[in-house]
């Protein structure tokens, strides 16, 4: 459990789990969200296989994709 004051506002609801985001998978969501909306907008525009290729790997470091 972080040491915080016990008025502050809660972070989140995963800060009171094991399960809490690093700074390294909010990187990697903000990533991941880039491309994501790079796949929305390339309905009128083909992905490349890499910008695929990175969405999947993100998808899957995230446990969004298995």
């Amino acid at each position: 459990m972080p040491n915080r004051h016990p008025d502050a506002v809660p972070l989140s609801p995963r800060h009171d789990h094991a399960t809490a985001f690093t700074a390294a998978e909010h990187e990697i969501r903000a990533q991941w969200e880039q491309l994501v909306d790079a796949r929305l907008i390339g309905t009128t525009a083909p992905l490349s296989d890499e910008t695929r290729a990175a969405i999947a790997a993100a998808e899957r470091t995230l446990g969004l994709r298995r």
